[in-house]
């Protein structure tokens, strides 16, 4: 478990949620 994995994870999900809302 590395803070980097869950960063990266946060990371995503932001960007899904951008890329689904625009």
């Amino acid at each position: 478990m590395s803070v980097n994995h869950v960063r990266y994870a946060c990371v995503c999900t932001c960007f899904c949620l951008s890329f689904k809302f625009f």
